[in-house]
């Protein structure tokens, strides 16, 4: 089949352009609430003889906790404004990324070891400067 018979065919089916299907599809994908993460492997420490293996995602709009295999959320995911305290450990084999969110005695704690725990502390933090 010649590309122009290919036109044809297309115009034929009501086929869409390039460009609007373009728009449609960055339309579908900006849906998903992870569009514009910055994805970062790391392992959340729960306790001392307890660790997780977890993808960070950090976007304008939060922070994620995906499981690396499945791709699945593990977690609740947090917004920003619910981020307490932001801090960063320097370790000598590993530094820690660590957060609380939360108001009060509902104050949560999550820490995590990551290579790129720098990167994320300063991610977030100029996500939060932008407010």
């Amino acid at each position: 089949m010649s590309s122009t018979q290919s036109m044809r065919n297309a115009k034929k089916l009501g086929a869409i352009g390039q460009l609007e299907s373009e728009v449609r599809y960055l339309t579908l994908v900006k849906q998903n609430k992870l569009y514009g993460s910055t994805f970062f492997p790391g392992v959340e420490v729960i306790s001392r003889e307890r660790k997780e293996e977890v993808i960070l995602g950090v976007s304008e709009n939060g922070l994620s906790f995906i499981h690396p295999i499945t791709r699945q959320p593990v977690k609740k995911a947090f917004r920003l404004d619910e981020l307490v305290e932001v801090e960063f450990k320097e370790g000598v084999f590993v530094s820690t990324f660590s957060f609380s969110a939360g108001q009060f005695l509902q104050k949560k704690t999550f820490t995590f070891e990551s290579k790129q725990a720098r990167q994320i502390k300063e991610l977030i933090n100029s996500y939060l400067e932008d407010d």
